[in-house]
């Protein structure tokens, strides 16, 4: 009986745990609130959290590890939010966030597609359902097939300064600068191109021909006042020469 004993006291002394070994236990908490789970300021490692209003489910993940307190909204983190079928997303109707890295990105009903590069809760580049992409860094195209399309059917409804396209049904180039609508046609080859009326365009009798460095147009009028001599003209046989007589204020020019 005795031996019975010992054994038994044994037995009970090898399954406990040492005491000089520490032993910390984690304890999962089920959370709710009404509205936001991320104003939760005492939520510890592991903490789950559903907000009642959305239905949106957040985790505790401390700053200071998992043994840490979630003290600030970044702190919680969205679960889910992408229900797939064999495989196939289906279905993404509630703001959720994927961590890639140190990037997040974030899918939105409303809002698209969303961007968070260094992981500070900014956004930094929008992929709106409509097709629009938005960046506040700017867009670069490497490569040697690189290119960019602007190709749209329709103007700009609302253009803001700096927007640009090309309209497909007119074959114009156009731009907002500023308050005014600028376009750009081209023009046809040799002719000179001036801005009239916001439209920059050529005109087939003000042309320039670049092998031969000669600028015609088909009238030779100079305004402004000027004394004698001291304009040049173009002569009728496309040579240059000078005024014959003063030119007053929108008076004209006979070239000698």
């Amino acid at each position: 009986m005795k031996n019975k004993v010992l054994c038994l006291v044994l037995l009970l002394f090898l399954g406990l745990p040492s005491i000089s070994e520490a032993v910390v236990q984690y304890v999962w908490r089920y959370r709710e609130a009404a509205t936001d789970c991320t104003a939760i300021t005492d939520g510890k490692g592991r903490d789950l959290c559903r907000e009642i209003s959305t239905s949106n489910l957040y985790t505790c993940m401390p700053n200071a590890g998992v043994s840490g307190t979630c003290t600030t909204a970044s702190e919680w983190k969205p679960v889910g939010g992408i229900w797939t079928d064999t495989g196939i997303v289906v279905s993404l109707t509630k703001n959720r966030d994927v961590l890639l890295g140190n990037h997040y990105l974030r899918g939105d009903s409303i809002y698209g597609l969303q961007l968070d590069t260094n992981g500070d809760g900014a956004v930094e580049a929008f992929f709106y359902p409509s097709g629009l992409l938005s960046t506040g860094g700017g867009l670069e195209y490497t490569g040697s097939n690189s290119y960019a399309n602007v190709a749209r059917a329709t103007d700009v409804s609302t253009p803001t300064n700096g927007d640009f396209w090309y309209n497909t049904a007119t074959n114009l180039f156009k731009w907002q600068k500023g308050a005014t609508l600028m376009s750009l046609s081209g023009g046809s080859d040799t002719q000179v191109l001036i801005n009239n009326g916001s439209l920059i365009t050529g005109d087939s009798t003000f042309t320039f021909n670049s092998s031969t460095k000669v600028l015609s147009t088909s009238e030779h009028k100079i305004t402004g006042a000027a004394t004698s001599g001291g304009v040049l003209c173009t002569k009728s046989d496309g040579n240059i020469g000078q005024c014959a007589s003063a030119v007053g204020s929108g008076g004209t020019c006979t070239c000698n």
